[in-house]
């Protein structure tokens, strides 16, 4: 007896669901016989794209995908841990270069973790790129520990202008982001701070301007 069209159909879906959950993670794609072989290269750190494990797990409750087995979610975890150590022990380098990289692969890990060590970048490192890099970075997260807004607020002072503009950008990107407690934090300091004659001309505007725009105030 020929299987029907629908249960073909169906026999394709699970077989093809391992290999759309395991793109990018070539260590356990290579395990699942229906999948392409992975490239011989090493995938950078850049390349991979972890598994977002808190959205798989809502997912599989909700009755939208089989939930992978507690080794698997183990697995994945590990591999998301060692890739935050990788780009920590970047951040810790002592060339400036590869501490760039280091801020700039943080944004794909947004670990409490990795706000710690982005915090710290931003607010100790001399190089102005990394510190430009890890204000950038912080925008991947959705949201944020009270010292870390502190932060950010502070670097809106920074000597360096593009610093203070990552700083900025980041902040309004968190403010339309984060929850509405946090969001009305960031309201209230960002009007002290333009009140406080501590900014420049051109980032005051700025502030206002960006205020208006979102409260009509």
């Amino acid at each position: 007896m020929k299987p029907s069209p629908q249960l073909k159909l169906a026999l394709g879906l699970v077989l093809a669901l391992p290999c759309v959950l395991l793109t990018g993670i070539p260590i356990l794609a290579a395990r699942s016989p229906h999948c392409p072989s992975p490239p011989t290269a090493t995938a950078s750190i850049a390349e991979v794209n972890p598994p977002d494990l808190p959205q798989l797990a809502a997912l599989a409750l909700s009755g939208g995908m089989v939930a992978p087995d507690p080794e698997t979610l183990q697995e994945e975890q590990d591999m998301l841990n060692n890739q935050v150590e990788q780009a920590k022990a970047w951040l810790d380098d002592s060339d400036e270069q590869q501490r760039l990289i280091g801020a700039e692969q943080f944004s794909a890990f947004p670990t409490p973790e990795a706000e710690l060590y982005l915090r710290e970048a931003l607010q100790h490192d001399p190089a102005d790129a990394v510190r430009a890099a890890a204000a950038d970075s912080l925008a991947a997260f959705t949201s944020i520990k009270p010292e870390t807004l502190d932060v950010l607020l502070s670097a809106l002072q920074d000597f360096n202008e593009e610093v203070q503009g990552r700083a900025f950008s980041t902040l309004q990107i968190l403010y339309k982001r984060t929850n509405p407690e946090t969001t009305r934090t960031i309201h209230l300091r960002l009007k002290q701070l333009v009140t406080s004659g501590q900014l420049n001309y051109d980032n005051r505007e700025a502030i206002n301007e960006f205020l208006l725009d979102q409260t009509g105030s």
